[in-house]
């Protein structure tokens, strides 16, 4: 299963996560790209979030099975590790579907249980574009000619490659989740209803689609079950689907679209989630050229090529991108730059504590170089923050108002600032903002004193 941070912005130092938030399109060239949520939205994603009401759904559910178009199908599960009077309780899951009876509309199966299953059925018929996209850019995108096809790739089996040229933070591909799974089920329940497991319940959803071909089509990668074996569905979904979260409840979600685009450690693209997390968009991290496959990191960004072929062994391959690929003493070297704004995390921290801000600058300073190398774009937001943050301690505040925007330039560009870029309705970012939004306990103070770091 491929996290939902699959775009992440690490943010340890401060202690913070920013999670995958919201795509952005281009739509001139001096404003590339524009994203649908606020950063405050986005870092609140998994906790206490409960779904929000989506104005723009078409859903009209079955009054029979009422918010579903079919009968619920239910299983109930238990704990056995459990003990005392919680060893015989019970859960109910559910396989609730939603599929109209156009073929190519959308349909979409999720399962848990029922109360939970609810709160989502409002976002079930949202319209990924609209999650992502202002209006202005919709007719853009309209206008526009199909950015990819699924095609062979040599050695990959099927891939997704640019049709045409996709600029840098261009949001090009949208897609739906169609079965999303409680991760509940994958963790210490086990279903005790007869004739019923994990599986059965994957494949009642699967049938009550519209037209399944689409995740049927999709592989379970080299060594993995056929079709007809048993535990196939649940290892299809497990090397296809991406970790999110609906409101509380952790799940994977299977976005068959998107479930095309195969691994590379130094991707093109991105995935971001809406806030709803069932619908998501596919953004380029730079220009993509015609010809080009696309590709996203199905791992955390920034991981040494041992720990990136280590966590890509769930997925039955071996990485053989550009960079895996490169000759020896070229990938140590790009081992060693990693290494290096690993170990310098620690080193920062007691710098700072140490009130070495002279050396805590230095050392950043020469991550900031490193990561530009390792071309590790979203990480940089961190980086630049702390120098904002040690230059405003070290009383050179100018240079700390240079850094906030540069942090605030990368969060517009990856697509955390909202439709309207630099601007909500809280009003425009600066540095007192992005400060508060990273965690500053400290109160920054309008007149600090403007002099050279030491």
């Amino acid at each position: 299963m491929r996290s939902r941070l699959v775009h992440s912005l690490s943010l340890t130092w401060l202690g913070l996560a920013v999670l995958s938030g919201l795509a952005q399109c281009d739509d001139a060239a001096s404003d590339p790209s524009i994203g649908s949520d606020t950063i405050d939205n986005i870092l609140g994603q998994n906790i206490n979030q409960q779904p929000l009401k989506n104005p723009e759904t078409k859903f009209t559910p079955d009054p029979k099975h009422a918010p579903w178009t079919h009968k619920p199908l239910c299983a109930k599960a238990l704990d056995p590790t459990a003990e005392g009077e919680f060893k015989k309780v019970r859960k109910r899951f559910c396989v609730h579907s939603f599929a109209r009876k156009a073929k190519d509309a959308h349909s979409a199966a999720i399962i848990m249980p029922p109360s939970l299953a609810e709160t989502t059925s409002e976002f079930l018929d949202e319209d990924p574009k609209i999650q992502f996209l202002n209006d202005k850019q919709i007719e853009k995108w309209n206008e526009k000619s199909r950015s990819y096809e699924v095609v062979d790739i040599e050695g990959k089996g099927k891939g997704v490659k640019a049709t045409r040229k996709i600029r840098q933070f261009e949001t090009f591909m949208f897609d739906q989740a169609a079965i999303v799974v409680d991760l509940e089920l994958e963790g210490k329940l086990k279903i005790v209803s007869k004739n019923t497991t994990q599986e059965t319940l994957i494949v009642r959803a699967v049938e009550r689609m519209n037209d399944s071909s689409l995740i049927e089509s999709l592989s379970t990668g080299g060594g993995g079950k056929k079709k007809g074996e048993e535990r196939y569905w649940m290892q299809l979904m497990e090397r296809n689907a991406f970790g999110t979260n609906l409101g509380e409840v952790d799940v994977k979600a299977l976005f068959p679209n998107a479930a095309r685009i195969n691994h590379a450690c130094n991707p093109n693209a991105f995935v971001m989630f809406s806030p709803s997390g069932l619908s998501i968009g596919i953004k380029a991290y730079r220009d993509i050229e015609v010809g080009e496959e696309i590709t996203i990191s199905y791992l955390m960004l920034g991981m040494t090529s041992h720990q990136r072929h280590a966590n890509l062994e769930r997925w039955g391959f071996k990485c053989t991108c550009d960079l895996c690929s490169s000759p020896p003493d070229i990938l140590a070297a790009s081992d060693a730059r990693r290494k290096r704004i690993s170990a310098a995390e620690a080193k920062l921290v007691s710098h700072w504590q140490a009130k070495k801000f002279g050396a805590a600058i230095r050392l950043a300073e020469e991550v900031v170089e490193l990561m530009k190398v390792e071309e590790l774009t979203p990480m940089l937001t961190d980086e630049y923050v702390m120098l904002a943050k040690l230059h405003l301690m070290a009383g050179d505040r100018h240079t700390a108002e240079e850094h906030a925007d540069t942090a605030i330039e990368i969060l517009k560009n990856l697509g955390f600032l909202g439709k309207d870029g630099y601007e909500d309705d809280e009003g425009p970012w600066d540095m007192e903002r992005l400060m508060k939004l990273y965690g500053d306990e400290m109160s920054i103070k309008r007149n600090a004193p403007d002099e050279a770091a030491s």
